[in-house]
């Protein structure tokens, strides 16, 4: 069954308005009735008819007037426009043509004559329904389209302005193929003053590659500002991806611990290319990494996602990077390699060294569309610097004021068994202790540092009897964690206290840290910590760290309790 059609009937006598209507409906279709050129240009705007039929003479504007000005007003819309009059075909025909027009009717006009010129029309009014109803359907999705990229655009450009980015460290560029980039950059540090970095690639491009990564950029700022451990991190964003992720996606990351007191660098890479080291005169050190699955892909067990350790020992800068960098080509083709990248990285001077990676990436990629997003992040790397992060002033009481607590204060307490030990990472959970004492951000921060130096302290050495030592070599880090991991899941009794308790000194307040494990202890007596202070070892500095923060620091008992006064 042909469609029903609107017809704009323009006539300025009553008796052919009336007449014509008539016909059109006895034909089946609807009829619209316009007594003048206005008239007839207000119902053409409010009721999108499908055909119009126009009486040329008529006062005040005239037809084709009306016809130049309904083609003026009906934008990328075509509506057939009938010209009715009874003059002379030969005289008005081109005229009509000339003013819009698209067809002719003597007047009087019969019923037969009507109906098969408005059956001839009626497949183009269907197609400019069907037209009208696919460009706005069109103009639904694009705008749907641009809101949901406005609202990507912005969650994109939140994730590069957190303050961890605007970190002086710091430097980074991404490069989109499309508006969106499934190439995710984002550094932050951690309560104890580690900086992660984490540099992320996406399988795909364009929304779909965006949307990806963006589950990791919530866990990655939330466990880094608790202090969860870095492994403990690839882990969580291995899950979310695993959890969240259809299974044909993937995400390529290396995320980084950038330890400066403890003068190491924590590396896990997972399918992008390999961190490279530079030093500040421009030699490429090779960095000897586990090469593992990108997230997503990852198995269970520690040794999945346990990172690499690696010895500053030297200033510099590391990149991170994804495989977009590398893999641009240029104008013959050719991919800029990893040979590209590190000549660009070696030949110039640390301070324009970003500058001049970025330059050289530009010049070599100049008119060709790079067809993968890209990304890279440079980060300086101090060496022996690193008490410099901490503020190290001297506490302004009296030497030697005798420490009491505060009775009148306040004191939490804690205990973590074997079986906690085993399956529970408490640093967040001292985090948030000590997130709700009462001190400034610096404050909490030192107060971090030294509990969580000395709860590790008494898990590793206390209870699993770890040396440190084990640390010397090429792979001492590696045969220190594993050994660390083995004792950790065989211990079956022990466990570790902590206490916090306000305390005076000199009429001052403090805080009273006291951590103490079930293990055997040492003999402290022996302990110099003058001597960590030139100790050239890879280990030993942690109790360094929070004996220099502390007003006061001692071993007591056997040696498997510590007591330190912090001054606020």
């Amino acid at each position: 069954m042909n469609p029903a059609l609107s017809i704009l009937i323009v006539d300025d006598e009553e008796n052919a308005r009336v007449m014509l209507a008539q016909m059109v409906e006895l034909i089946g279709h609807r009829p619209l009735l316009a007594a003048d050129g206005e008239a007839a240009l207000a119902l053409y705007r409010s009721a999108a008819p499908d055909v119009v039929l126009m009486d040329v003479m008529m006062p005040g504007l005239d037809g084709y007037e009306t016809t130049r000005r309904l083609r003026a007003c009906g934008g990328d819309t075509w509506v057939p426009v009938v010209f009715l009059s009874a003059l002379p075909r030969a005289v008005n025909l081109l005229r009509a043509l000339e003013a819009g027009g698209d067809d002719y009717l003597d007047k009087p006009v019969s019923l037969n004559e009507l109906h098969a010129k408005l059956r001839a029309l009626e497949r183009v009014a269907v197609l400019q329904r069907r037209l009208r109803a696919k460009r706005d359907e069109l103009e639904y999705h694009y705008q749907r389209a641009e809101e949901e990229a406005r609202i990507g655009a912005h969650l994109m450009d939140s994730l590069t302005s957190m303050a961890g980015l605007r970190d002086e460290t710091v430097r980074f560029w991404t490069h989109p193929v499309h508006r969106f980039s499934g190439d995710l950059v984002a550094a932050a540090r951690t309560p104890a003053n580690v900086l992660h970095l984490l540099v992320a690639d996406a399988v795909g491009h364009g929304l779909p590659a965006a949307l990806n990564v963006l589950p990791l950029a919530d866990a990655f700022y939330g466990m880094t500002a608790e202090g969860c451990a870095l492994e403990r991190i690839v882990d969580e964003l291995n899950r979310r991806i695993r959890r969240l992720l259809p299974v044909d996606r993937f995400v390529c990351a290396t995320l980084v611990a950038v330890d400066l007191y403890r003068q190491e660098l924590r590396i896990w890479n997972g399918g992008n290319p390999a961190p490279l080291f530079v030093s500040s005169g421009g030699e490429l050190a090779e960095l000897h990494l586990k090469s593992h699955l990108p997230l997503g892909l990852l198995g269970q067990g520690a040794q999945e996602v346990r990172p690499d350790t690696i010895m500053i020992h030297e200033r510099g800068q590391l990149l991170m990077l994804t495989d977009g960098l590398w893999e641009a080509e240029d104008a013959g083709g050719v991919p800029w390699g990893q040979g590209g990248l590190q000549e660009a990285l070696v030949d110039a001077p640390v301070q324009q060294r970003f500058e001049h990676l970025l330059a050289c990436f530009q010049q070599y990629t100049a008119g060709q569309h790079v067809r993968d997003d890209a990304a890279f992040l440079l980060a300086d790397i101090a060496h022996h610097e690193a008490q410099q992060r901490f503020d190290l002033r001297a506490p302004a009481v009296a030497a030697g004021a005798p420490p009491s607590v505060d009775e009148h204060g306040w004191s939490v307490n804690m205990r973590f068994g074997a079986r906690e030990l085993r399956t529970l990472d408490a640093i967040p959970l001292l985090t948030s202790v000590v997130e709700r004492l009462e001190a400034g951000k610096e404050h909490r921060r030192q107060v971090f540092v030294i509990l969580s130096e000395l709860f590790t302290n008494a898990v590793e050495h206390g209870l699993l009897g770890l040396s440190s030592s084990l640390k010397g070599g090429g792979d001492g880090f590696e045969t220190y964690m594993a050994e660390r991991q083995r004792r950790l899941d065989a211990l079956d009794e022990g466990h570790v206290e902590i206490g916090l308790e306000r305390a005076l000194i000199d009429g001052r307040a403090a805080i009273r840290i006291r951590v103490r494990d079930t293990g055997p202890g040492f003999d402290y007596n022996t302990l110099d910590l003058a001597a960590f202070g030139q100790n050239a070892t890879p280990y030993g500095r942690g109790i360094l760290l929070a004996s220099s923060l502390c007003y006061s620091l001692e071993f007591v008992g056997a040696g498997n309790e510590v007591v330190g006064y912090y001054c606020l």
